[in-house]
């Protein structure tokens, strides 16, 4: 293996009618390369489309609540422990 790549042309069925009619209907564009050249063209036609900022200023703060509860577990699995082995014992 010499670490070249191969490349193989196929054919390819693509449905222009229906791409052409879903940009329409989305409001966005259809672009079509069938070579470099007309790529870096629709590259370049791309980058002179409306470019809109965004600002985001929404951030969330969360609060862990399960400490509560962790510790309620925890205090049951002693009770459990202290009870097994101290005042159940003796039940049979």
């Amino acid at each position: 293996m010499t670490g070249e790549l191969e490349f193989d042309y196929a054919e390819v069925q693509i449905d222009e009618a229906l791409l052409r009619d879903v940009s329409k209907k989305t409001r966005g564009q259809y672009y079509r390369a069938t070579d470099n050249k007309k790529l870096k063209e629709i590259f370049e036609q791309i980058d002179k489309l409306e470019k809109t900022k965004i600002n985001v200023s929404a951030f969330s703060h969360k609060t862990e609540k399960f400490q509560l509860f962790a510790l309620i577990a925890a205090l049951l699995l002693l009770l459990d422990w202290v009870l097994r082995y101290t005042l159940l014992r003796s039940i049979p």
